[in-house]
């Protein structure tokens, strides 16, 4: 009995590579998507005969754990429990579990909920409707993969006791109607050889051959069938484990990996594992890196970015097998030019995109170079190139290909760690015939100073002939282009252009007060009614991207300001040294005569007595040389009128002057304390001057 838990462990082993893809010399497999698993386990009476020992139930337990060990922020498998009969159960509860994500605050909950019933006759259309149900309330499941797995161990029954045809005819109908993006695998369970044989045929089409048989309940024999089924959905090799010696076994961990995963299956509960990394650390069950599932005879280590090198594992305290899984950085790449379709003789120009699932860029391992390149595969030619750069996990090449023959054009995107093949995309380009525009001005990566315009002249092309616009379309060529300036990544211009009248497959514009230094983006977008009554819009604008710089002639220019404003400054500091240093004015400002003082102003009704009335004054400070009151009609100027030196002393004496702006008058001197009255036809004003 002390091998029968070790041998349960075997019908997960192929669940462990639901998570991971294994690595084989450098050739690239293709990346699984997430899987979102219905396990509907079957609950008739007559389970307590063909599984006394609750083997199915103590295997879904195992699998709930084996699949958290490999969880990640792509690979977030999800789990969903059906309980099926021709009952519900007692408590409505325990009948289902929607899909829960694998994280460790439900695991518990997800394993509880796994217990024996008795729910009646066997109903495989509830256990469906119910599956169905549940896909229903998940939301939206693009990118997943949709599994129900019905395990049972009979036929279909319940008390509408129908015809064998009659109830998979049920099944298939609602399959086909609700079901048909799902896959649908059967594990059935006949010992006594009572239905299989009539009942296999119906399941072989509703699940497209996706069935398998046990003619007993053994772990053993659950082992193949559950590594099967993982190498189908998953499209992985078969699961290999190594028995370890004593001095245990090295194991190459490459770069570029998400995740490294050790699952040992112990020959009794004493057994323990222990991995040692490259640079001779051995991994602690307690690393934030590390998720860690233990298990009287099994031990799961999930290791997180492991460090590349030679890492060795060994077995203490007994013998057991050890599995190895290797989950490389699950990589998104999409191909952003050529858009697809693409013009045919508009040359091609390759940018793409190799992201990680999260949206950040892959991180470089020191010593193991990080190569992107692309195979470029047209009806005449095959060539292979390197990307570069271009921006945050943006590649490309500023070579053009040519595309005037008629053919199949491809373009395969291949990324490299070292030796390891990362991803790589083949993407076939699908050409026709139909306008698009060549830009001709700006040139492409030109440089422009700051101060220039930016002439803007675009042609319109068909099979790499210029075109005349009336010729495909029936619109004004004035409105069947717009154009647009981008500037990090924001809109800031919108560009008129106009048909050359001479040269009527050209377009012109003219862009300015472009100031800022930096890359910016010219966008050329073509659409309109064709001849022929088609709403056209190209696939991809033209792009064209030029840089601002300062050149030597703006370098001379804001030179120029900048000295000017070095000398003013220069000026002020030195007019303020001499002020707080000497407790004296410069020269130059003593000699720039200053309003000072305060101006009284007193307003009196002509007609009335002076002394009967409440005289309103207001007082004004002078500032600066001259102050103009156009209520009053008056101006007054500050003049210097006599300036004397006296032991290297200057003292400048100044008066006010009066200008009337309103009459012929002459200047007057204001005198201190002296009133000047000004008369009209309703008031008469006094304004005195006062220190």
């Amino acid at each position: 009995m002390r091998y029968k838990i070790i041998k349960q462990l075997f019908l997960i082993a192929g669940i462990t590579a639901a998570s991971f893809l294994l690595l084989q010399s450098e050739q690239q497999v293709t990346v699984p998507k997430p899987l979102d698993i219905f396990l509907a386990i079957d609950q008739s009476g007559s389970m307590k005969l063909s599984d006394p020992d609750n083997v199915r139930l103590n295997s879904a337990k195992y699998f709930i754990d084996f699949l958290a060990a490999h969880r990640s922020d792509y690979f977030n498998h999800r789990i969903g429990i059906i309980n099926f009969g021709d009952k519900p159960p007692v408590n409505p509860d325990d009948e289902m579990v929607l899909l829960t994500d694998l994280s460790a605050d439900k695991l518990e909950q997800l394993k509880a909920f796994i217990k024996a019933m008795n729910l009646g006759d066997t109903s495989f259309i509830n256990a469906l409707r119910k599956a169905h149900e549940g896909f229903l309330k998940a939301g939206d499941l693009k990118g997943r993969q949709k599994v129900i797995i019905l395990f049972t161990d009979g036929e279909p029954d319940d008390p509408r006791k129908w015809s064998k045809e009659k109830y998979f005819a049920e099944i298939s109908n609602f399959v086909a109607k609700n079901l048909n993006d799902c896959q649908l695998i059967l594990i059935g369970i006949d010992a006594r050889s009572v239905y299989w044989e009539s009942d296999s045929k119906f399941w072989s089409e509703i699940t497209n051959g996706k069935l398998y048989r046990l003619s007993k309940m053994e772990e053993k024999e659950l082992d193949k069938i559950y590594s099967s089924i993982v190498t189908q959905l998953l499209r992985v090799p078969e699961i290999r484990w190594d028995n370890v010696p004593p001095e245990g076994l090295n194991v190459r961990i490459e770069p570029y990996l998400e995740k490294v995963t050790f699952s040992i299956l112990k020959e009794n509960p004493e057994v323990k594992l222990a991995i040692y990394q490259a640079d001779g650390k051995i991994v602690s069950s307690k690393s934030k890196d590390v998720k860690y599932f233990y298990h009287d005879f099994s031990e799961i280590y999930s290791i997180s970015d492991p460090e590349p090198g030679i890492w060795t594992y060994k077995i203490e305290k007994g013998k057991g097998k050890v599995e190895v899984g290797k989950t490389i950085i699950p990589i998104e790449v999409k191909l952003l030019s050529p858009q697809i379709p693409h013009p045919y003789g508009k040359p091609i120009k390759i940018r793409a995109s190799f992201l990680k699932r999260d949206g950040s860029a892959v991180r470089e391992h020191p010593g193991y170079r990080l190569w992107l390149g692309a195979k470029v595969i047209t009806p005449r030619s095959i060539e292979n190139i390197e990307l570069i750069p271009i921006s945050k996990g943006i590649y490309g090449v500023n070579k053009e290909f040519s595309t005037e023959q008629e053919g199949e054009y491809f373009i395969e995107l291949t990324m490299k760690g070292g030796n390891l093949i990362i991803s790589e995309v083949k993407v076939p380009i699908e050409m026709k015939i139909m306008p698009y525009i060549k830009a001709v001005r700006p040139e492409d990566n030109k440089n422009f100073s700051l101060r220039s315009d930016i002439d803007i002249e675009v042609n319109l092309m068909l099979k790499n002939q210029v075109v005349d616009p009336s010729k495909l379309f029936q619109d004004d060529p004035n409105s069947i282009l717009w154009a647009q300036i981008s500037h990090d990544n924001k809109i800031i211009k919108s560009i008129k252009l106009y048909q050359n009248r001479d040269k009527k497959w050209v377009f012109a514009g003219k862009v300015g007060g472009l100031h800022q230094s930096g890359q910016y983006k010219l966008i050329v977008q073509l659409g309109g009614k064709l001849i022929e009554g088609e709403l056209f819009e190209s696939p991809a604008p033209e792009e064209i991207v030029f840089q601002k710089k300062m050149n030597i002639t703006d370098f001379l220019i804001y030179k120029w300001y900048l000295a000017l404003l070095i000398v003013a400054l220069i000026a002020f500091i030195i007019d303020w040294a001499i002020i707080l240093t000497e407790n004296k004015w410069p020269g130059w400002r003593i000699r720039c005569p200053q309003l000072f003082g305060n101006l009284i102003v007193k307003r009196y009704d002509k007609g009335q007595d002076l002394e009967s009335q409440e005289l309103k004054e207001t007082s004004i400070p002078l500032k600066g040389r001259k102050k103009r009151f156009k209520e009053l009609g008056i101006t007054l100027v500050a003049r210097k009128v006599k300036e004397t030196q006296e032991d290297g002393e200057i003292s400048v004496e100044t008066k006010i002057f009066v200008i009337w702006n309103r009459v012929d008058r002459p200047e007057e001197d204001l005198l201190q304390n002296e009133s000047l009255s000004i008369d009209d036809n309703a008031t008469t004003t006094t304004i005195r001057f006062e220190y």
